[in-house]
């Protein structure tokens, strides 16, 4: 397995060391195919008897990661091509093409920087425009119904799916943290006939910026802890909470008055 390398949380380019295992480095989803094979058998169903004999109904299990997140629909477009995941002609190489062309000069430019007061980070060491594509979330693919049971900090769920969990396999994006002003957006797309979760930048970021996106209310309500992110000075709170008003500075002395004599 691939570890991690991190440098210190003040950016100065010093002490880089590898971050403890896990979670472990990959570049493409991985699958715990154990789990999908329990998820098959519990929603097998029971064999028919007839007269004549006895017939099984066979279910399809995931065995590969595009069975978890193949896309084949006519309700959405390709982000590539723009056709839809019905159509012959839209294939697994627009995917290779998007990731290849987007995220490759930004994946080399991340600097992963921790650990600090919220854990570690991921920051930019060139300037990004804003709308630029700059990665996909990759993790391990794991059952829907694990979500009440098994979620972890990195569950990311794909309705309908499988969840995107980060915790024990993961690439960069998984050490972006939440922010109330966030610089980075996620979105749910398709491209070349898979489900796929991508970031994208809201506006110009300078070298040396954190990256982060907005995880949402329900994600602090899950996890059972606020967001400590600098939108509220590092004072914990909840998405969506105004800002405590501050306190006027106490003054001392005698009161000044104008045109006095």
């Amino acid at each position: 397995m691939t570890r991690f390398l991190a440098f210190n949380a003040d950016g100065d380019g010093e002490n880089q060391h590898r971050i403890p295992e896990p979670p472990s480095k990959i570049t493409r989803h991985a699958l715990r195919k154990q789990e999908w094979e329990t998820e098959a058998a519990a929603n097998r169903p029971a064999s028919r008897v007839t007269k004549s004999k006895k017939k099984k109904v066979k279910r399809k299990t995931v065995t590969k990661v595009l069975d978890a997140i193949k896309y084949e629909s006519d309700e959405l477009q390709c982000l590539a091509c723009l056709l839809y995941g019905d159509d012959p002609a839209c294939t697994s190489k627009c995917y290779t093409d998007f990731t290849r062309q987007s995220f490759r000069p930004i994946t080399n430019s991340v600097q992963i920087r921790g650990p600090g007061d919220l854990g570690y980070s991921a920051h930019t060491t060139v300037p990004i425009e804003k709308h630029e594509w700059i990665g996909e979330y990759i993790g391990e693919l794991r059952p829907l119904s694990l979500s009440d049971t098994q979620q972890s900090h990195y569950w990311l769920p794909i309705p309908g799916q499988c969840a995107i969990d980060a915790e024990r396999k993961g690439n960069w994006t998984r050490f972006m943290n939440s922010s109330c002003k966030p610089n980075v957006k996620v979105w749910g797309e398709t491209l070349g006939k898979r489900h796929v979760v991508l970031f994208q930048v809201l506006k110009n970021i300078a070298v040396g910026e954190e990256l982060t996106f907005q995880y949402g209310k329900a994600y602090f309500e899950k996890a059972g802890f606020e967001c400590r992110c600098d939108a509220h000075d590092g004072e914990p709170h909840m998405p969506g909470d105004k800002p405590a008003a501050k306190k006027p500075a106490k003054t001392t002395g005698k009161k000044v008055l104008k045109n006095a004599k």
